[in-house]
């Protein structure tokens, strides 16, 4: 079952052709699954480098497409994060209270990329946790995954929160998130 999503912000992100070079195959080697992924795509800054922040979000998140489309550099990827697991959802919506004034969905074009599997933080267990020489990890999850090194099934994911939780101390609680590219707004929204 897949629980209610919970829109956290955009975010602004690097170019993924910029990622070829930061992804070394020894880094690839002990934190991905799959280490052939060309791009690896997270929640987590230092899988997928933030290259403008929100000064007025606690998360450095954007809370208004316009606002992030007006400070995107060229080759900057737009992306919307949503958040899946309820008790994380809950810990937002209490943290959060007054920042969460997005637009409505209904009014970005966006395509999935999949789910990501972090902390509260967006240290991703997926692809920042050193999951690459966990055997029993790769052998459950590793097929699982999209080009991007996302679960395409939130059912996965869940699982591997579920699995992360107990290995990784000071981390937990795992949340899942859902990433999208956002293409444009549709015509006649504001």
């Amino acid at each position: 079952m897949i629980p209610e999503s919970f829109q956290l912000g955009y975010d602004i992100r690097s170019s993924p052709d910029e990622l070829k070079e930061r992804w070394t195959p020894d880094r690839r080697r002990e934190y991905l699954l799959i280490p052939g992924i060309t791009y690896p795509l997270s929640v987590d800054h230092y899988v997928w480098p933030c290259v403008a922040p929100s000064p007025d979000h606690p998360l450095e998140l954007w809370t208004r497409l316009a606002q992030a489309e007006q400070s995107t550099p060229a080759g900057g990827v737009i992306i919307l994060i949503e958040i899946l697991t309820p008790a994380c959802a809950e810990y937002w919506r209490r943290n959060l209270e007054g920042w969460m004034e997005m637009e409505a969905e209904s009014s970005v074009d966006k395509e999935f990329l999949g789910y990501d599997v972090a902390d509260r933080d967006f240290v991703s267990g997926l692809s920042n946790r050193g999951l690459g020489s966990d055997e029993d990890a790769r052998t459950t999850f590793a097929s699982k995954l999209n080009s991007y090194g996302l679960f395409d099934d939130a059912n996965f994911a869940n699982q591997l929160a579920e699995y992360s939780n107990p290995r990784a101390p000071g981390h937990e609680p795992f949340c899942v998130y859902a990433l999208y590219q956002v293409r444009h707004r549709l015509s006649g929204s504001s």
